[in-house]
């Protein structure tokens, strides 16, 4: 699986784990962030893995996470 696909796909399981739906999420970045995308262009984006980093960071925000950077270790 691609890299952005496992990442949206852990954001789907985190909105289903905080018992939200798609429309709780985009409601809360509408009045957080200002996005301003219907139900169905968020929903698309999800299906599709298509945020760009700053939404994906807004996305995580919204859903009580921060997005990390951290090194990783040396691989021998």
């Amino acid at each position: 699986m691609k890299n952005s696909k496992k990442i949206i796909n852990d954001f789907s399981k985190q909105i289903l784990r905080g018992s939200l739906t798609d429309t709780i999420v985009l409601e809360r970045l509408r009045e957080q962030y200002g996005w301003t995308d219907s139900i169905v262009s968020f929903s698309e984006k999800l299906r599709r893995g298509s945020f760009s980093y700053r939404e994906a960071v807004e996305f995580a925000s919204v859903l009580g996470y921060n997005i990390v950077w951290r090194k990783q270790k040396r691989r021998r």
